[in-house]
């Protein structure tokens, strides 16, 4: 089910606009963006781990400890750029992101947050990647960023092992959620590459 899986969201990345990341208006917008998305994160978890059981229950019970605070973290980069994330409106597509998922937990399935959670965890900044960005932008900026690129490398494939134990018809429901999350993502950044010219 993972090569499945991995397949769908590697089409919809195929998809997406190339951005500009060493651009510094493009490189915030989008940690900005990354900010509303993680900011519902733990809340979402804390649902889903309730609404579960067994194996899921407790994998949604250990991430939660692992991305506590991670909102935090990235609100602190950002003000080191002169960025108050507290005065600036939500993204509509971070709402509708993660809103979505309490919609799926609630009334579909709370497997589905493992769609969400594959759309965001199973293609990490390559750590080259964030050392040129940490070049361009400053280390301060990118430290959350570092933090994944370094911590967070098998999320992935933690994501991935509790696919594979899914019922088809939990599975069908998990890979439609990821494919919305990654054509949210696609619509985020061709906002971003709109909006900043």
């Amino acid at each position: 089910m993972r090569n499945d899986l991995l397949q769908a969201l590697r089409e919809v990345r195929a998809t997406y606009p190339a951005i500009d990341l060493l651009d510094r208006e493009r490189f915030i917008a989008n940690l900005v963006f990354v900010h509303n998305v993680i900011t519902a994160t733990p809340q979402l978890l804390s649902v889903a781990m309730n609404k579960s059981h067994g194996d899921l229950s407790n994998y949604f019970e250990a991430h939660l400890e692992e991305e506590l605070n991670h909102a935090a973290w990235l609100a602190y980069d950002l003000s080191s750029a002169g960025i108050d994330v507290a005065d600036m409106p939500p993204s509509p597509l971070a709402m509708a992101m993660a809103g979505s998922q309490y919609y799926l937990i609630y009334h579909a399935e709370p497997a589905a947050l493992l769609g969400y959670m594959a759309a965001l965890e199973c293609f990490p900044s390559p750590l080259d990647q964030v050392e040129t960005l940490e070049r361009v932008h400053g280390q301060a900026l990118c430290r959350t960023l570092r933090y994944h690129a370094t911590h967070d490398i098998d999320h992935g494939e933690d994501v991935l092992d509790q696919v594979d134990e899914l019922s088809p018809r939990q599975f069908e429901i998990v890979k439609r959620n990821a494919i919305q999350t990654a054509t949210y993502i696609g619509a985020a950044i061709s906002e971003m590459q709109g909006a900043i010219k």
